[in-house]
């Protein structure tokens, strides 16, 4: 298995986001980091009133997608992606470790999924929104 390295992370922005975000890691602006299987989840502290949400799915030491919620649009990874990559190589012991979503549903029963949905659902609405857009594109795939 490959492993990810700071050479593959800067590959994949620009000089400025690199050293911004590497600055970021250092100065510990990463304030949560979960691992859920392939999926890194962290908030990283910005500019914002929130810090920005962070997602980047690792396959085999490789990246494979990476997002923040960060307005950041100028080609490669913004320094909130990097910071939280660089903590991943770094810092992997203090990482928190989930069970992945897949495992934790898996001996769920159709009505115990349905009724999980729906207690989820009422409590938040962007979940609600997910779906509806998620119905939406299956309305118009082929099947």
């Amino acid at each position: 298995m490959a492993k990810l390295t700071e050479a593959n992370i800067a590959r994949e922005a620009n000089s400025s986001s690199f050293e911004r975000g590497y600055s970021y890691y250092q100065d510990g602006y990463v304030l949560e980091i979960t691992q859920r299987g392939e999926q890194l989840t962290a908030e990283v502290e910005g500019s914002g009133y929130r810090p920005y949400q962070v997602q980047v799915t690792v396959q085999s030491g490789k990246i494979v997608s990476a997002n923040c919620s960060c307005p950041y649009d100028w080609g490669g990874y913004c320094k909130h992606i990097v910071a939280t990559l660089l903590h991943y190589i770094h810092e992997p012991s203090t990482i928190e470790r989930q069970t992945p979503l897949t495992t934790l549903l898996a001996d769920l029963t159709a009505e115990q999924l349905k009724q999980l949905i729906i207690q989820v659902a009422a409590e938040n609405l962007d979940f609600v929104r997910a779906i509806e857009r998620e119905r939406q594109w299956t309305k118009v795939l082929p099947t």
